[in-house]
């Protein structure tokens, strides 16, 4: 009985990793891409980069809308006089009038308007800023997924090919058949391994898709750099001070305490009070003709009580609001440096690792495998 198990799963395991074979499906239709094509199409084609395009020509549009002065305004009165059923007399009025702002509120509004139009900017380079850097890691990202890929395709092969070694050293009655069993065991647990690091890799491919905007899912995007040139020496004050003068996101914060004195500003344009100026003309007449009719100019102006100003809400929300962005400002002058320090520690931390890797730890299990596999295939196994 146990002979007839052993032997069924062995068929089993056989069929198994035949099949399995042609399902890591690595033929896709693809379009093979440097770096600087691939951040030039992500510059052009990203749907969400293109929609936040749209921010700054409504800021711009904005300050155009901020230039308008206030509409005049003009009204005609009818007033007709009867006497019981009669009509006894009839007067008609026409008046035009306006407001006249003080306190330059409309220079305020402009340079309100002005100041978050260069704010929309720097805030549209700051993401093109993290939507590059992103970019540049699903670059990479799909270059350490190919890598794996081809690590665990090796090593699925060289299995393999140990398993098919011990099927043939079985029938030869060198090995138990047990010990092929086994082998096939391994081969198929590497199999699948290899289907999922196939799958990751795609995945890898078509977030580089969603990247570019490209809308032909039928065609993936493939890097054609294969490999990243590193350890290269940098200065620490430099990239900082680089940084410090440079970074989008501290312009922007720049940017946004300048909105918020502006804004400071425009309120306080606001409470000045403005005048109404009008012009009235009028003519009355009497039907009967025992009275000549009546004409008269009127001019006036009104000046609005602004019992409100006594509330400094509206200020003081301003005010906290400059304090505010200027808090801000100063936090990230501080992450920019923590940032920078982090990203300069870990890069040369990698640069270590990697060559420790390249020429020590990889040439060492290089030369432990090849002894491994030539031991293999002379009859002696692995210890468990």
């Amino acid at each position: 009985m146990m002979k007839r198990v052993i032997l069924v799963t062995s068929i089993v395991l056989t069929l198994v990793s035949m099949t399995a074979e042609g399902q890591v499906d690595t033929t896709f239709t693809h379009l093979d891409l440097t770096f600087n094509e691939y951040l030039h199409r992500v510059s052009t084609g990203n749907l969400e980069y293109a929609a936040g395009r749209f921010n700054v020509s409504i800021a711009e549009a904005k300050i155009e809308a901020s230039r308008v002065f206030p509409d005049p305004y003009v009204s005609f009165d009818w007033l007709e006089n009867r006497e019981s059923s009669q009509r006894s007399g009839y007067e008609y009025s026409t008046e035009i009038g306006t407001t006249i702002e003080l306190g330059g509120k409309r220079r305020a509004r402009i340079d309100l308007a002005q100041n978050e139009y260069e704010l929309s900017i720097a805030l549209l380079e700051d993401y093109f800023r993290n939507l590059r850097a992103e970019a540049a890691l699903g670059y990479l990202d799909c270059l350490k997924h190919k890598q794996l890929y081809e690590v665990v395709f090796n090593s699925w092969q060289t299995m393999k090919k140990l398993s098919e070694a011990d099927s043939i050293r079985f029938k030869l009655g060198s090995i138990m058949e047990i010990d092929a069993i086994q082998s096939k065991v391994e081969a198929g647990i590497l199999f699948n391994g290899l289907i999922l690091a196939a799958t990751e890799w795609k995945n890898a491919l078509v977030e580089l898709t969603l990247m570019t905007g490209q809308t032909n899912s039928d065609t993936l995007f493939v890097p054609s750099v294969q490999s990243v040139d590193t350890c290269r020496l940098f200065s620490l004050d430099y990239l900082t001070e680089q940084a410090l003068s440079n970074r989008s996101d501290l312009l922007a914060a720049i940017k946004y305490r300048e909105v918020s004195r502006k804004n400071l500003d425009l309120v306080r344009s606001e409470r000045v009070t403005d005048i109404d100026l009008n012009l009235n003309l009028s003519n009355a007449r009497l039907t009967d003709g025992s009275t000549p009719a009546t004409k008269g100019v009127t001019g006036g102006i009104s000046i609005p009580i602004k019992f409100s100003n006594f509330n400094k809400g509206e200020i003081k929300m301003s005010q906290d609001r400059i304090d505010q962005s200027e808090k801000y400002f100063q936090q990230v002058q501080l992450q920019i440096k923590t940032e920078m320090l982090q990203a300069w520690n870990l890069y040369y931390v990698y640069c270590r690792q990697v060559d420790n890797f390249e020429n020590g730890l990889l040439r060492s299990a290089s030369g432990v495998m090849n002894g491994k596999i030539y031991s293999y295939k002379r009859g002696r196994k692995f210890p468990p």
